[in-house]
């Protein structure tokens, strides 16, 4: 039923800084409720409440509750988790002390489902607690379940979550926890940033592979407490199980990564999101960001954020280069943008794996003017679609799939200040990776109608359900649009949702596992994330008999790839760490071409005290120079390769 609950919001687009608000940009965007509609692609027709649904009754619980909703804030986490082998689901969240929930609200909690989502046991832990680790205040946690392999036990089962701290202003660290399913055993860990050594910011996923290992991805900051601007290092965090000490053992992987700059203004072009994907064996690796890179033709009016993609199939020991994914064909998808703006990417991008290890990356695609910076909104002007690789990723296609009925709320943070959520796009599969499942959250404006003179889109989706479209990659079928949660106690009442790895596959019926907010008021009246929430869980379902429509070929284009670079002999560096040292430099590089590469150390005033000669590199690599025999102070290194030079400066302390 739907809940008889009138959200009334502050009316306005400008989204205030937050000191809890996560993921910032290089450029603050507004979203302004225009442009031309797409008409050259087929777009499904919204259908009413209970038309294109199977829920049924029971396929919904309370889970535990939090002190504000920024346990999941700022667009679709790794929040969710299901392991097929035990049949059971897994929801990290932070604490809520004035409910009895721990004793911090940067202390984390597990929900768990150990029948597939049926019953659930809420609040197990804290399995991080603040009191273990003062004035590291956890907040975003994602986590996975660790199975041992051959496990059908989940007794035998372990939680592992991990998320950024703060101490109120600035992000300090990383937190990583596990514990066994019901909380116990629990063991926790803080890895401080350290300046000009290991400084992340708050990762975007946390996922895993059928081997053991678990896989967080980051980039590296300027500044701890600060975010990064593009010409950085990507950061990939890889845990080993420890049986003996029960949890995982992390080391980081440094890609660096040299964003194209913005013509306009000379600015990196970055949106600060990394993600990271994996095959079941943890060979096959991508890390994935939003960005431009290595484009040799690059001019303003190719200016916005596409797919960059490092790929490695031996399980990171080695990396290829970055390659773009362009966007330039998608004019004979959706039509001719808007003048001054061109097709990208803005915000809420997902992805996953399918059963032969190419990659999907699914995310509303908008008309974006970065001079101006906005992107337009207007109903049935952006479209969120399917961005996938057949091979591997040598050739690349986008599939529209719909058009939304809104796009944003803005919530008060109960502080001063809003936040804006938007679509939460996500894509899921089932276990075998044969089907997947494309689910947003949009307000069904038939059912709750907005008044436009009044209301715009990017106001108006305060009443959201989950919406679906499946596809079958054996068949070539996919289903109508579905509304998944009409009739459901979810009905109009999807805020803040999250959608698991891995969807439940019943006979002949997926539930897809979904978790939501129920905020509760601020001192405004109205209700708030900065307040105290209760998370829910609710199945989306969908039989198999609904994949009842052939794909359109017409909603489908060929892009074309970037992997061209400025500078055939280039090498691109990354943020030496730890500097200042007193041993060990250990220095991020990309090496385009295969080089003879080797590192002077001089001093300030000139004179060689070192020389490291590392023979005939190519792609990434790790320099390490040992400088435990020079005397503290301020030298240079320099790195020649056979047609390039680079120095930077470092301390020995």
């Amino acid at each position: 039923m739907k809940r008889n609950l009138l959200i009334t919001l502050a009316l306005s687009t400008a989204i205030a800084a937050n000191a809890q608000d996560g993921m910032p940009v290089t450029v603050q965007l507004q979203a302004v409720p225009s442009g031309t509609k797409i008409t050259k692609v087929h777009s499904p027709t919204p259908m009413r409440a209970g038309v294109n649904t199977t829920f049924t009754a029971g396929c919904e619980a309370t889970l535990g509750s939090s002190a504000n909703s920024f346990t999941a804030i700022n667009g679709p986490r790794s929040n969710v988790y299901y392991s097929p082998d035990i049949n059971t689901i897994s929801f990290i969240h932070r604490g809520d002390p004035a409910n009895g929930v721990g004793a911090n609200s940067g202390d984390y909690f597990w929900d768990i489902s150990t029948d597939g989502g049926s019953t659930w046991n809420i609040n197990q832990g804290p399995s991080y607690a603040v009191s273990g680790s003062p004035g590291n205040l956890a907040r975003y946690p994602m986590g996975v379940i660790y199975n041992p392999t051959g496990n059908t036990d989940p007794a035998n089962a372990w939680v592992a979550g991990f998320g950024a701290c703060t101490g109120g202003s600035g992000w300090l660290s990383q937190a990583h926890c596990t514990s066994k399913l019901d909380g116990s055993n629990a063991n926790q860990e803080v890895e401080a940033f350290v300046a000009n050594g290991f400084m992340g910011y708050i990762p975007s996923t946390m996922e895993n592979d059928q081997a053991g290992n678990v896989y967080v991805a980051d980039f590296q900051t300027d500044v701890v407490g600060g975010p990064g601007f593009g010409n950085t290092n990507l950061t990939l965090t890889k845990g080993i199980w420890n049986a003996g000490a029960n949890k995982y053992d992390y080391t980081h992987t440094y890609l660096p990564f040299t964003a194209d700059l913005d013509p306009n203004d000379g600015t990196p072009i970055f949106r600060n999101d990394v993600q990271s994907y994996w095959s079941a064996d943890g060979l096959t690796g991508y890390m994935v960001t939003l960005s431009h890179v290595n484009d040799p033709n690059f001019a303003a009016s190719q200016n916005g954020y596409f797919p960059c993609i490092i790929k490695t199939t031996d399980g990171g020991a080695t990396w290829g280069n970055p390659y773009m994914v362009s966007f330039n064909n998608l004019d004979a998808l959706f039509g001719t943008p808007d003048t001054g703006y061109v097709w990208s990417f803005v915000y809420d991008v997902d992805m996953t794996l399918d059963n032969q290890n190419n990659l999907h990356i699914v995310g509303a695609i908008h008309m974006l003017d970065m001079v101006a910076g906005q992107y337009l909104i207007g109903p049935g002007s952006f479209g969120i679609a399917d961005v996938y690789t057949t091979d591997g990723g040598t050739t690349w296609f986008a599939k529209f799939l719909t058009t939304t009925q809104t796009y944003m709320a803005v919530f008060d943070d109960n502080a001063g200040g809003t936040v804006g959520e938007r679509l939460r796009t996500s894509v899921t599969k089932n276990a075998s990776g044969t089907k997947l499942f494309y689910t947003y959250f949009d307000t069904d404006t038939i059912t709750n109608p907005y008044d436009p003179s009044t209301t715009t889109a990017a106001q108006a989706n305060t009443l959201p359900d989950a919406w679906c479209i499946g596809y079958d990659l054996t068949t070539n079928m996919q289903t109508p649009l579905m509304n998944l949660t009409a009739g459901s106690l979810a009905e109009s009442s999807c805020l803040i949702a999250n959608v698991s790895n891995v969807v439940v596959t019943n006979g002949t019926t997926t539930n897809i596992p979904i978790t939501y907010q129920e905020l509760s008021n601020g001192t405004a009246g109205t209700p708030s994330v900065g307040t105290p929430c209760i998370h829910h869980y609710v199945c989306g379902q969908v039989d198999d008999a609904a994949f009842t429509e052939a794909v359109d070929p017409g909603n489908i284009v060929q892009l074309t790839t970037v992997t061209a670079v400025k500078n055939i002999d280039r090498v691109d560096v990354g943020v030496a760490y730890p500097n200042p040292t007193s041993d060990m430099l250990n220095i991020p590089a990309n090496f385009i071409t295969s080089s003879n590469v080797s590192v002077d150390v001089t001093n300030i005033i000139g004179q060689t005290v070192a020389t490291f000669n590392f023979g005939k590199l190519s792609g990434y690599q790790t320099l390490k120079l040992d400088v435990s025999s020079l005397s503290s102070g301020t030298y240079l290194y320099t790195i020649k390769t056979d047609g390039n030079r680079l120095t930077r400066l470092f301390v020995v302390k």
